[in-house]
């Protein structure tokens, strides 16, 4: 009989696979974010193990640091911001609850068959969100949008820098829409060039019309890190590369035409959002927060470098943070660069258990991915410290890169004992 820990991984797998849709469900029937709902199951699920585990536990050495960065956390928010300890508290702190949930995912016990039908979902939901973000920008931009979203990122004065989220808004904000999807398309990708099948063409098609729909650069740029998978798998030579860029060319051009038939009005897209010539250019627009990020960094860092001032913007119980604010004077919402608020919010300390995490999540992954050649499992975590370039993440909650997860677990053992296992699905 399987140990109940390894049956539950498999089964948040399949939470994870139709988390859209659940989401979707939670916030019309309950008026509650699925999140929520989520990091309660996490808790329940951990005391289940606790009570009834008998079996040997993985939990690897990222793990560990991401373990004690959350801890870090919690007692920073004690210690330092004063919040109150509370039910909701608990069920509110996404950070916490993902590392209950990347432990069960990594002792999961998945099947071939179970990874193969769950691709097979996983794959269907990216054409579906495909669908949907095409559907938003050519019809209507709050098809299928969580009004949350709505109010708190649909800021934008034309429909040029409008972004849309597809399918992911009642999930989360901005941030949730390029992890649930880039990752998953890097995985297929990857797994598409490993067994020389043709479709990963058409994948990255897709993902280059997903990524420019978005209307989100740091997608786009995470879009473009999955490009050097090509080389990863394919024997370049001359003729090979010239194909590629010919192929390249062509599907622009192809991709353009067909924009400019859906009435997306492209030139006005590369010109509003990506180069913001209608608001005085990059460097004095949304690209500029970034730029006054390191100036407030510089100004408020020295005088709390150890500890950190603490979590008082987003989480519960925050309150405000009325120095930060008063020094950004309406200019942004926060520090946005993850890392100098990383090391603004948790100090030196926070930040070095943090890093230690991301290096030894990086580290593993790249080993694992020598054994069993799916690249696009380790780029899934790369984009997510890209991500941390201009956003600010901290926690691994997000479908897509869960899901790539469990599947480089399920890899790594096909590859390293080569032993059937039941399923448990």
């Amino acid at each position: 009989m399987i140990p109940t820990i390894k049956r539950i991984g498999p089964f948040l797998i399949l939470v994870f696979t139709v988390l859209p849709f659940l989401s979707i469900v939670s916030r019309i029937a309950a008026n509650m974010s699925f999140s929520y709902i989520l990091n309660i199951l996490a808790f329940v699920l951990l005391g289940i193990v606790l009570i009834v585990n008998t079996t040997k536990i993985y939990f690897p050495k990222y793990l560990l640091y991401y373990s004690f960065f959350a801890l870090y956390t919690i007692l920073s928010d004690f210690f330092i911001v004063n919040k109150s300890f509370d039910f909701k508290y608990l069920y509110s702190n996404g950070l916490l609850a993902s590392v209950f949930l990347i432990f069960f995912i990594e002792n999961g016990k998945y099947t071939e068959k179970f990874v193969n039908k769950y691709l097979k979902f996983n794959v269907l939901i990216l054409y579906i969100a495909l669908a949907v973000i095409i559907i938003q920008q050519v019809v209507n931009s709050k098809f299928l949008v969580d009004p949350n979203f709505v109010k708190n990122y649909f800021f934008a004065n034309n429909d040029t820098q409008m972004r849309l989220p597809s399918i992911y808004s009642y999930i989360g904000g901005s941030i949730t829409v390029g992890l649930s999807f880039l990752p998953i398309l890097g995985y297929v990708i990857a797994d598409s060039l490993k067994n020389a099948k043709k479709d990963y063409v058409i994948l990255f098609i897709m993902g280059a019309l997903f990524s420019f729909l978005t209307k989100y650069r740091w997608i786009m740029i995470n879009y473009i890190v999955l490009l050097i998978l090509i080389p990863l798998y394919k024997k370049l030579n001359i003729i090979r590369v010239l194909l590629i860029v010919v192929s390249i060319a062509l599907s622009l051009f192809a991709g353009y035409f067909l924009l400019e038939k859906l009435n997306v009005p492209v030139d006005k897209y590369l010109q509003d959002r990506i180069f913001e010539t209608n608001s005085g250019g990059i460097s004095h627009s949304s690209a500029g927060t970034r730029l006054l990020a390191f100036e407030i960094f510089s100004e408020l860092f020295p005088q709390n470098p150890l500890w950190g001032k603490g979590e008082r913007l987003w989480t519960y119980g925050g309150g405000v943070d009325t120095e930060l604010m008063w020094a950004l004077k309406g200019r942004s919402s926060q520090i946005h660069v993850g890392y100098l608020s990383l090391l603004y919010t948790y100090g030196i300390v926070g930040a070095i258990l943090y890093i230690l995490f991301l290096i030894f999540i990086l580290k593993k992954l790249y080993q694992d991915a020598l054994i069993h050649k799916n690249w696009g499992i380790l780029l899934a975590f790369v984009g997510f410290v890209l991500a941390n370039t201009t956003l600010v993440q901290f926690t691994i909650n997000d479908m897509g890169l869960l899901i790539v997860l469990a599947f480089n677990n399920y890899l790594l053992e096909k590859e390293t004992l080569g032993n059937k296992v039941l399923d448990v699905v």
